[in-house]
């Protein structure tokens, strides 16, 4: 569950993402990578840093850039995820709505040992063509 989103991420979203599912905003080609991502991220503790290239209808290309790490609740048990979000070009948000999007492309992705180790590499890398 989404419990704090920035007003970019929102406005790209083209709805407040907070209170929602975060698979339930991912597009349907990536959801099962995402959730294999964020289960590996809390199972075994560990940050994600990943790139993607986001091609829009008219042929605009974009990097977003994404580092994410578990926080832990009170009782020292990761069960939420707190990420930064970076894209190439910060006016253009309004653009990059889910409708406008034609092709996604992770180009980069890695885990990052934070004194746990790193789980296996994702199994379910989305392809490059979106649903």
């Amino acid at each position: 569950m989404v419990r704090l989103s920035g007003t970019a991420i929102d406005d790209s979203a083209g709805f407040s993402m907070k209170g929602r599912n975060f698979l339930d905003v991912c597009l349907p080609c990536e959801r099962a990578f995402y959730a294999e991502v964020t289960k590996a991220t809390v199972q075994q503790p560990c940050g994600v840093q990943l790139t993607r290239i986001i091609t829009l209808k008219f042929g605009q290309r974009y990097q977003y850039n994404a580092l994410f790490f578990p926080l832990a609740d009170r009782n020292g048990v990761p069960r939420y995820i707190v990420g930064m979000a970076k894209l190439s070009v910060e006016d253009m948000y309004d653009e990059m709505n889910h409708s406008n999007q034609m092709f996604s492309e992770i180009s980069e992705f890695s885990y990052i040992d934070i004194g746990n180790g790193v789980p296996p590499m994702p199994a379910l890398m989305p392809g490059p063509k979106l649903d």
